[in-house]
Parts: structure tokens; C-alpha cells; sequence
């Protein structure tokens, strides 16, 4: 059996794999998303545009090197294998709970229920108010949204319910658009600083109000939700 170090170890292993991987989607994209997608279909660019889009390129084709360097590793492999061995076998599945169940044993909605409202709290008080925060706490916020949606993308996938998915399913919509509010704002502010613009308090003002609305829509949506009667 794995000792309880090994969790840790497992982490930092995947915590790794989740950067190399976010890298190379971070530059995907910024590439889809931005005027270098045009340099795609032929579309005429300023000189430095056209230069700026080549560096996001090669910059994308090394990230997406390292990726693939890194599944092709053993020490991946490896990583997969203990990992596995964990899930099966690990000192979790002795940790006893409440009522005297053991974590593998306890039904798997209220364990995703539980997990959702701790994500919940974690996101509700790291965007309290946003408006005071400094532009680089903002991509933290963007983070626990991140991982509410997919815990909640997969609780949704459990609900056997039609009304209460589809409740759910608006949920994860508006975690995704505060997601992208977020992730506008952060290109926005990377752009900035290669290319200053008269107009960027203006745009900076619109990106902040949308993140705000976006804000409101998710309060307004987990309200709605019903996660934490799902197993009832």
C-alpha cells in the first residue's frame, strides 16, 4: 500500500502535467481568439501583426512540444501507474467518516455534493468584492471558477432529475461566461503590454463591467442550483 506521503507527491506530479498543458492551451487560444487567427485564412496583416503572429505560433509549437514530450515519458508513465495503484489501494480508502463509513463507501452525490459547496465557498469568497481587488488577483478567481465548473460539469452527468439538470446545466453556463469574461481581461492586460492603446481605459472599463454581470449571472444561477439536494 501507498504510504500518505504519496498523495502529495502525486499531486505535485499532476500539478505539473496541468501546466505544461495549460500553457499550450493558453496559446491556443489566444491564437483563435485574437486578430493572428486571420494570418490563418490568408487575410492581410500589418507587418508586425504578421510577426507578432509568427512568435505566438513557434511559441505554441514549443508548448505543444513539451506536452508531447512529456506523455511520451516515462516518468509520466509512472506518474499514471502509481496513481492508479492510489485510487485502488491508497490510505484514503480506510479514512473513516462520519457515521462510520470509509470514503470509498459513502454514495458518490453526496461526496461530489460536498465537494461543490466547499468549491462554492472557496470562489464565493475569493470574488467578494471584485471591484476592490487588484487586476492580478483577478486570474486566481478565474481558477476556482474553473474547477467549480468541471466538478459541476460532472455532478451534472450524475442527475437523473430533467428539471434539476437542466437547472444545473445553466449553473455551468454562467461559470463558463465568467470564465471567458476573465480570460478576456487577462489577454486584454497581456496585449497592453506590448502595445499600448489611447482606448485602453475604456476597454478595461467594459471588460470590468462584464465581469461583474458575469458575476451577478453565477449568484443568481447557484441559487438555482440544486446540488445540495441532489442526493435527497
Amino acid at each position: 500500500m501507498l504510504a500518505d506521503q504519496e498523495c502529495g507527491r502525486l499531486k505535485r506530479g499532476l500539478r505539473d502535467i496541468s501546466h505544461k498543458l495549460g500553457e499550450a492551451r493558453d496559446l491556443d487560444v489566444y491564437i483563435a481568439r485574437s486578430a493572428l487567427s486571420k494570418t490563418v485564412k490568408n487575410v492581410d496583416l500589418h507587418p508586425r501583426a504578421m510577426e507578432r503572429a509568427g512568435r505566438a505560433r513557434s511559441e505554441r509549437d514549443r508548448a505543444h512540444g513539451r506536452v508531447m514530450s512529456t506523455l511520451h515519458s516515462k516518468r509520466f508513465r509512472l506518474l499514471m501507474d502509481n496513481l492508479s495503484v492510489w485510487i485502488e489501494r491508497g490510505p484514503r480508502c480506510s479514512m473513516k467518516e462520519h457515521k462510520g463509513r470509509s470514503a470509498c463507501d459513502q454514495p458518490i452525490l453526496d461526496f461530489v455534493a460536498r465537494v461543490l459547496e466547499l468549491r462554492w465557498r472557496r470562489l464565493k469568497h475569493r470574488s467578494r468584492h471584485f471591484d476592490r481587488l487588484s487586476p492580478g488577483e483577478h486570474p486566481r478567481i478565474r481558477i476556482k471558477a474553473k474547477k467549480m465548473r468541471y466538478a459541476s460539469e460532472f455532478l451534472s452527468s450524475l442527475m437523473a432529475d430533467p428539471k434539476h439538470r437542466s437547472r444545473h446545466k445553466m449553473f455551468i453556463a454562467a461559470l463558463e461566461s465568467l470564465q471567458t469574461c476573465l480570460g478576456n481581461e487577462t489577454m486584454f492586460r497581456q496585449s497592453m503590454r506590448s502595445r499600448p492603446s489611447w482606448h485602453a481605459p475604456v476597454m478595461r472599463q467594459r471588460l470590468g463591467n462584464a465581469i461583474l454581470c458575469a458575476l451577478r449571472q453565477v449568484l443568481a444561477a447557484q441559487r438555482r442550483s440544486v446540488w445540495q439536494r441532489c442526493s435527497a
